[in-house]
């Protein structure tokens, strides 16, 4: 079990070709079954604007979802998977802890994050609705879709 998680984390995103923007076409070759999840994210945005960013040649493309003042999330396209990540203030993490409708899943990794310079880190896998599930109550609760 312990050299699958290893290996999960040695996955690159396969869009590493700075002239090729991910499409709609090559997220469903590339993510497969987790496109569903990632096409229901995309459909629950309302107020923030997603760009596709290359940053550099080795984490490739990365879609940035711009909020009012600052990121919102990122998302991270992997074979079959992605990866979405955001960090959250001190206010904003205090109030995820006591809204009774985080799921534990987030509030008991959330209480143990250390904090960075952007502030805590929130990051899933995501390869099912499922697992999409949970960070869609926290991006709603937050306002940063």
């Amino acid at each position: 079990m312990e050299a699958e998680t290893t290996e999960r984390e040695d996955m690159t995103n396969p869009f590493l070709d700075p002239s090729a923007t991910p499409t709609d076409e090559s997220l469903k070759r590339e993510l497969g079954r987790a496109y569903k999840a990632f096409d229901q994210l995309m459909s629950s945005i309302v107020s923030v604007k997603p760009e596709w960013k290359f940053y550099n040649a080795k984490t490739g493309w990365t879609l940035k979802a711009i909020g009012k003042k600052r990121a919102a999330f990122y998302v991270s396209p992997k074979s079959g998977e992605f990866a979405l990540g955001m960090t959250v203030n001190a206010k904003d993490r205090e109030a995820l802890l006591a809204n009774d409708s985080i799921p534990e899943s987030i509030r008991t990794p959330l209480q143990t994050e250390k904090k960075i310079m952007e502030g805590f880190p929130i990051q899933r896998t995501v390869r099912t609705l499922k697992d999409l599930q949970p960070l869609l109550v926290v991006l709603k609760a937050l306002d940063r879709l």
